[in-house]
């Protein structure tokens, strides 16, 4: 059976995003629905790893962002919450089914490497020079240590009975600190395994989830609950609130460079943060909404990554000046079609600028391409016939330089609002091969064309009576624009 729909439109732009710099890459990987990563790590070729709690897989992204969505396919019901990586570029889950999980470098999975005790609920990983793994173990308040021959010891260290470790980090020396959610304490366990419960006892309502330790050993705790980032000297001197990332933002996963600065993943507004080593916000870079960053990670080049839960994507965020500096992106509709504008204040090596189109907002096509003057302080237009009569439509450009890694816009969307073409079909919708259109009291006759929603010509043909029927028996099923001689545009919609 075959179902068309057949809708007149008109668009309004929603959104017109004015960019300066524009360094977030919000969709950069677009991981499986449902896939939730819990956790990002990097192996030292670049790769990325997501472990997807929702879809019990881990994702592989190259440096360039292509993925591999079930890279590593886990137990049902594993929900891996934490990974790390070995120096031969073996990962390892900790799975939520109390297993480790251990997956080659050429991606073949052991599921139960490792056997933690029951009721562990393992929330965070790390390992020491050594290779010795060391898991931070909510549930049951314990740190279990599992040699690189898989050797479990279980309880390797037991903190308080209501610490609650939500991550765990390691020195250059081999001490570990876990950030305690359930007593708002940090531990401190030597690599004998010595524990000092209460090692900084931070605010009472801090609430911390992330833990990182810097190149010089200083300890950062972020605190999701109070929005501060604790600091610690190695000699346990604290500072409670370092820095205080504002109302209402949630710092969840946190991460150092090599230059002492701080970053924040918060899970309440969606941001990352940038904050300096004297503890003032340098930047704050805003993720899609539904985002809710739940790891971070920092590549040798320094570009951050998040994993976001919410939507099951990667975001990536350049810290380096970037070559192209764009003043404004603005897509508006406009005489039956929607113009896209943009304009740059400088353009360093920038050769081309392809204009991408999505119907969902996730993956995006591109449908034409502008050549960059390469001189800055220019004005571009990119209009889109193909546009009208569709549903919400989001444009973002692709910018390519001569040197450097393609860069991203923002999203700018247009949405559609239905007028009276003076067309109509029936019947409504309509079934097997053909549909009959109604031209009304429109003049007569008028030329039309359907396109693809990517803007390629399927059919055409003629309207010259006053109830023609259109045959489509060769098109696919898909999303098309009826694009007529008079300039009107009609919404496609043909299924099995």
């Amino acid at each position: 059976m075959k179902s068309i729909v057949l809708i007149a439109a008109s668009a309004i732009c929603l959104a017109t995003p004015s960019i300066v710099k524009c360094q977030v890459t919000q969709n950069w990987a677009v991981l499986a629905a449902g896939a939730s990563p819990a956790w990002v790590s990097l192996d030292a070729s670049g790769n990325l790893y997501t472990a997807n709690q929702g879809s019990n897989t881990i994702s592989k992204i190259t440096p360039s962002g292509s993925v591999t969505q079930n890279w590593g396919v886990l137990a049902a019901g594993a929900a891996p919450a934490a990974l790390t990586i070995d120096a031969s570029g073996n990962v390892y889950s900790g799975n939520g089914n109390n297993k480790i999980s251990k997956v080659t470098s050429a991606g073949v999975v052991t599921q139960s490497w490792a056997t933690l005790a029951n009721n562990s609920g393992t929330m965070s990983m790390t390992k020491d020079a050594s290779g010795n793994i060391y898991t931070a173990n909510f549930s049951n308040n314990t740190i279990s240590k599992i040699t690189p021959a898989g050797t479990v010891t279980a309880a390797w260290a037991t903190l308080n009975v209501a610490a609650g470790p939500s991550s765990i980090a390691i020195d250059a020396s081999g001490n570990l600190y876990t950030a305690n959610l359930n007593n708002s304490t940090v531990s401190k366990i030597t690599s004998a395994g010595v524990v000092t419960q209460a090692w900084a006892t931070l605010a009472s309502d801090a609430n911390p989830w992330g833990i990182t330790v810097s190149s010089t050993g200083i300890i950062y705790v972020a605190n999701s609950n109070n929005n501060t980032i604790t600091k610690i000297t190695a000699a346990g001197v604290m500072t409670s609130v370092w820095a205080s990332t504002g109302a209402g933002t949630g710092p969840y996963a946190i991460v150092t460079d090599a230059s002492g600065n701080v970053y924040s993943a918060n899970i309440n507004n969606s941001t990352v943060q940038k904050i300096s080593s004297a503890g003032a916000i340098l930047q704050t870079w805003t993720l899609s909404s539904l985002a809710t960053p739940y790891s971070i990670a920092l590549d040798a080049s320094g570009n951050i990554y998040t994993a976001n839960t919410g939507n099951s994507t990667i975001s990536k965020i350049s810290t380096t000046p970037l070559p192209l500096e764009l003043i404004s992106f603005n897509a508006t509709a406009k005489n039956g079609m929607v113009s896209v504008d943009w304009k740059t204040a400088s353009e360093l090596n920038t050769v081309s600028f392809n204009v991408q189109k999505s119907i969902d907002g996730i993956e995006f096509k591109t449908i034409g391409t502008v050549k960059a003057t390469g001189k800055g302080n220019s004005s571009y237009n990119f209009n889109d016939a193909f546009a009208m009569g569709a549903a919400d439509v989001y444009y973002r450009l692709k910018t390519t330089y001569t040197n450097e890694e393609p860069t991203y816009s923002e999203v700018a969307k247009v949405v559609t609002e239905g007028i009276n073409s003076g067309y109509s079909i029936y019947p409504n919708p309509v079934t097997g091969n053909s549909f009959t259109v109604d031209a009304g009291n429109s003049p007569l006759p008028v030329n039309y064309i359907i396109y693809t929603s990517d803007g390629k010509a399927a059919q055409e043909g003629i309207l010259n009576t006053k109830q023609t029927q259109v045959n489509i028996a060769s098109l696919v099923p898909g999303i098309y624009i009826i694009r007529l001689s008079n300039g009107q545009s009609i919404k496609l919609a043909k299924h099995l």
